[in-house]
């Protein structure tokens, strides 16, 4: 009996397992037409999604976006923000707006006239800055130079007195201007379109080129000649001696001379003059001053008494008095020191010096009528200085008279003298390639076997090719004059002296000269005026810095295309006009078509146009070429569907994927429970199936 009702038990669970499992599949292929209402409901939104607009994309400064319509307008209008595109149709050529074919064609192939019709300006502030560093009526700039005082030499620009009128500082600086941009007109002289073509037109012209390469071959060769005629002055120079010493005799002797001997270092002294005066035989014309100057050095240094006379008011610079008291007594008095001398005796004065320091001065008065001052000098060592003045003056009722004259002595220190030598030699040493003309036979070599011969013939050719690019002939200067070709004011004036035609006052009537039938001879003279401006515009920008150009926007472009209008995007003037010359070179190199206003407007003819394959597109890229461009490959081109029929078609997508998820999940739920259940029946079929295997087999070991 228990076994038939375990079997019986067991039978029911195996029913219960196979309900479970019916219903499970049966929620199975429930949630199987769930997936199929899911992609019915996706396939709806994408539907409505895909009813899309083509968007342009725009950006401002902080790189954020705003959309519009995709149009022509939208698309190549000008953002710095934006990157920039244009349209083409099938042949290549660039669609324009009528207004922008237009200034196209009136720039007339001028890039600059195009930029310019769109509001665009290429411009420097330099000149207007350069107006306050007008002086004496020019421009000054820095040459090098330094004169005699040591101060630096200047350089002036100045501007052409044009109809006789007078000049301010802002034509100077306008014609400067003027030079740099090659905008002189005709009241500036003849033909000064090709005289000065500006500064950038010459920098990249054959004859500034060749100029510029010949001179430097030349300044190469005329060192190295000269770096031989150096070699040649100095040995020249040491060679020089008097009394059978030269200059390095005469410097090593100077330490030798005892103290005291004062006659030892005169001659010294004295044949270093005679050197001096050998010499100046070399000198150039100009440094006469120069070996002068070395001579009074030295003479004026010698271990001689050196006495000076000087009037009552200038004394070291100092003004000295001279009065007598009631009692005779005479007072000496200048800037610093107030002595009052009797009529016999000597006389002390302290004062205070200019760095607070006191000094004592003693006076003493001599049997022949002199004062003797003995006062300590800057390194506490006593000196003396002698002031004659006339006995009478220390008679009671004797009147000092305005008139009178000091007599001051001093003799020069063997130490001084010493160091005033060396100084001497130590200049003639080392200015010798200053103050010496190169151009004396004795330093230019004849013979192939002569140190620096060849040298000297490869400075000869540099020369002769450079005079011929400049001159047109190396005849029309002197050997003499190669030295000078690389002062290029000296080059200027020549050439206006040889190379044109003047009046009867001397007046530049043209930078040709003509014969006697009037046919131009050369036009050297006009050639090289432009390389002359480029060399003095150099110095203004030597002195003063480079000007720095930059297009500046002075409002909207000329013309009705719908741009942004934010004020803003008017502040990089650079982009702009780089902009417009992308534009400019585009259409200089695949021509342009006119498109309608109308359809520049309309997105709707810009998407079809884009579609059906009637224009392309194409993009700038970093390096500024232009690269064709798939318009569904472009970011800045998006889809937007209309937001009504998108927010309809996404609410009912909602809504029905709200139902599909709870009845999925109501699904997974049973499915969960079945499974549980399922799990339970299961362990209890597998405990009442092993209980009866056991009866089972109990049962056949009773009846075996």
């Amino acid at each position: 009996m228990g076994m038939a009702a375990g079997q019986a038990r067991l039978l029911s669970i195996t029913s219960r397992m196979s309900d479970n499992e019916l219903r499970a599949q049966i929620i199975n292929n429930n949630k199987m037409r769930l997936a199929t209402q899911s992609s019915q409901v996706s396939e709806a939104y994408v539907t409505a999604l895909n009813e899309a607009q083509m968007m342009f994309t725009n950006y401002d400064k902080d790189n954020n976006t705003s959309y519009q319509r995709l149009t022509y307008n939208a698309l190549t209008s000008y953002n710095p923000y934006n990157n920039q595109y244009i349209v083409t149709n099938a042949s290549g050529n660039v669609l324009l707006l009528e207004a922008d074919a237009v200034n196209y064609k009136n720039a007339n192939g001028d890039v600059k006239k195009f930029l310019q019709s769109y509001g665009l300006e290429y411009t420097t502030t330099y000149f207007d800055n350069l107006v306050s560093h007008v002086e004496n009526g020019g421009i000054p700039f820095k040459t090098g130079a330094i004169d005699a005082e040591g101060k630096e030499i200047l350089g002036y620009i100045y501007a052409p007195n044009k109809n006789g009128n007078n000049i301010d500082s802002k034509d100077v600086v306008k014609y400067i201007q003027d030079l740099y941009e090659g905008n002189l007109d005709e009241t500036y002289g003849n033909d000064n379109k090709k005289l000065h073509p500006g500064y950038m037109n010459t920098l990249s012209s054959e004859d500034y080129y060749n100029y510029n390469k010949l001179l430097s071959d030349y300044t190469v060769k005329k060192d190295a000649y000269l770096g031989t005629i150096a070699q040649l002055m100095s040995e020249k120079l040491e060679a020089m001696q008097f009394g059978g010493k030269n200059l390095s005799a005469l410097l090593a002797s100077i330490d030798s001379v005892n103290d005291n001997d004062m006659n030892t270092m005169t001659g010294i002294m004295n044949s270093v003059g005679e050197i001096i005066k050998t010499a100046g035989n070399y000198k150039l014309s100009e440094s006469s001053a120069y070996f002068t100057n070395l001579s009074d050095l030295l003479n004026n240094n010698k271990g001689n008494t050196i006495t000076t006379t000087h009037t009552p008011s200038n004394v070291d610079g100092d003004k000295v008095e001279l009065t007598k008291d009631s009692l005779g007594s005479l007072i000496f008095k200048n800037n610093d020191i107030t002595i009052t001398f009797p009529i016999l005796g000597n006389a002390t004065a302290t004062f205070e010096k200019d760095d607070g320091s006191t000094q004592t001065i003693t006076g003493v008065k001599q049997t022949d009528g002199s004062f003797k001052f003995i006062s300590q000098d800057e390194n506490g060592e006593n000196q003396e200085d002698i002031y004659k003045v006339p006995e009478e003056y220390f008679n009671i009722g004797f009147n000092v008279p305005d008139n009178w004259e000091i007599e001051q002595t001093s003799q020069n220190n063997l130490e001084n003298m010493k160091n005033v030598t060396k100084g001497v030699i130590k200049s003639l040493r080392s200015s010798i390639y200053s103050v010496w003309d190169p151009n004396n036979s004795d330093f230019k070599p004849t013979n192939s076997s002569d140190f620096g011969y060849n040298e000297y013939g490869a400075y000869k050719s540099a020369a002769k090719a450079l005079a011929e690019q400049i001159f047109g002939s190396s005849n029309s200067i002197g050997e003499e004059n190669y030295a000078d070709l690389d002062n290029i004011d000296w080059v200027q004036e020549k050439l206006k002296d040889d190379y044109t035609t003047k009046d009867e006052n001397g007046n530049i009537i043209e930078y040709v000269k003509r014969d006697s039938s009037g046919n131009i001879i050369s036009t050297k003279a006009a050639d090289f005026q432009k390389i002359y401006d480029a060399y003095l515009l150099d110095c203004i920008m030597d002195t003063y810095g480079e000007p720095k150009y930059a297009w500046v926007s002075n409002g909207a472009p000329k013309n009705p295309r719908n741009e942004l209008t934010d004020s803003s995007y008017n502040e990089n003037g650079d982009a702009k006009a780089q902009w417009y010359q992308n534009l400019f070179e585009r259409i200089q190199k695949g021509g342009y078509k006119v498109l309608q206003d109308g359809l520049a407007s309309s997105p709707e003819w810009m998407q079809f146009a884009f579609e059906s394959g009637i224009i392309t597109m194409e993009q700038v890229d970093a390096n500024k070429n232009w690269k064709p461009l798939i318009y569904s490959n472009c970011s800045d081109i998006t889809e937007q569907t209309n937001d009504a029929a998108i927010a309809k078609a996404e609410a009912e997508y909602k809504a029905a994927m709200n139902k599909i998820e709870n009845k999925d999940k109501r699904y997974d739920l049973e499915l969960k429970n079945i499974d549980t259940e399922h799990n339970s029946l299961q362990v209890e079929y597998d405990s009442i199936k092993a209980a009866i295997d056991k009866n089972i087999e109990r049962t056949f070991k009773l009846y075996s």
